[in-house]
């Protein structure tokens, strides 16, 4: 379920219109996820490193250990 729904945000965002209002997030939670986004990015760089998303993953109560394997197997796909 979720690698389809990856796939189809991948291909949706790939393209060059814009994305029409109607698949929109409401504004309210556009602007929730950048806030929670503000207080995990630390060094204010934009992105999440490996420290950063070791303690939000800690927050929903993933040990250290997972969260830096989850880490890494998600910047190896990425990369």
């Amino acid at each position: 379920m979720w690698q389809k729904f990856n796939e189809q945000c991948i291909k949706e965002a790939s393209r060059d219109d814009e994305v029409p209002y109607e698949k929109r997030l409401p504004d309210w939670l556009e602007k929730y996820i950048r806030y929670k986004f503000d207080l995990f990015d630390r060094t204010a760089d934009g992105y999440l490193d490996c420290d950063e998303f070791e303690y939000v993953l800690g927050d929903f109560g993933v040990s250290a250990k997972d969260a830096r394997s989850a880490f890494l197997m998600i910047s190896q796909v990425i990369l």
